[in-house]
């Protein structure tokens, strides 16, 4: 019925919204490129760009983890032809919607997985010193330079945006994740040095602490969080506490 109404109603963005919603939610969503398409065309919707930009994105995963088993050059050059869509179109819509969270951190996500963080690092440097109080900026270059492995510079920008807005839950979360991983490192320096007896790594795991704690009393139902916070409490040695997190994990998995 809402093909029959887009020949009806042809310049009706909301016409073609409507068929675009129903592929996604009948999970057709190579069919619903061309109605997102026609959004953008018609009045550059944030949807059309949003969800677009996440089909090309989610395509260009699915193609990357098939190259992992079949070892196919050309499923990895179809994946960064996917990932180079999602970011012309992700590209577009942020110079429509520079604020919105949906499309920097798609954005983002796209150039990290078309192996072009240096250019995403440049463009949200650049966005970071025009507009300091962006929090969404700060976010979203904690987020590449957390990509790379850059974890001191990702904990400053992490920081920053959570100092903009102390709720912001991504930032939050994305900061305890910087101090996981940059605890992991260091444990692993430590063994590769044979220094088993080494326990700085922990002081990165505390530092998580209180900002998992806050993620998971922002957002009480996300599993993978009272995971993660279980794990940080085994290492510190807090076994109760890391018993009780797994089994909140297990129950919200239920």
């Amino acid at each position: 019925m809402f093909e029959y109404a887009t020949k009806l109603e042809p310049d009706s963005a909301d016409t073609y919204k409507n068929l675009a919603f129903v592929y996604m939610g009948a999970g057709e969503n190579d069919k619903a490129v061309q109605p997102l398409q026609k959004m953008i065309e018609l009045d550059k919707s944030l949807d059309g760009y949003k969800y677009l930009g996440d089909i090309y994105f989610n395509q260009g995963i699915k193609l990357k983890n098939q190259f992992v088993e079949s070892h196919d050059p050309q499923d990895s050059i179809n994946a960064n032809q996917k990932f180079n869509q999602a970011i012309q179109v992700l590209e577009e819509g942020r110079k429509q919607y520079p604020d919105s969270p949906e499309l920097l951190l798609t954005l983002s996500n796209s150039y990290i997985n078309a192996g072009k963080v240096e250019v995403a690092l440049d463009a949200f440097k650049t966005g970071v010193e025009k507009d300091p109080d962006n929090k969404y900026y700060r976010y979203n270059y904690g987020v590449l330079l957390l990509g790379k492995n850059d974890y001191e510079d990702a904990e400053v920008q992490f920081k920053k945006a959570i100092d903009l807005d102390p709720d912001y839950q991504n930032a939050i979360y994305n900061l305890a994740v910087t101090y996981v991983k940059w605890g992991t490192a260091i444990n692993k320096m430590a063994e590769d040095k044979g220094e088993l007896e080494n326990t700085e790594y922990k002081e990165k795991y505390q530092q998580a602490l209180p900002y998992l704690e806050k993620s998971v009393e922002l957002q009480p139902e996300d599993a993978p969080t009272w995971e993660l916070l279980g794990k940080v409490y085994t290492v510190l040695g807090m076994n109760d506490d890391a018993q009780n997190a797994f089994n909140k994990a297990d129950e919200l998995r239920k």
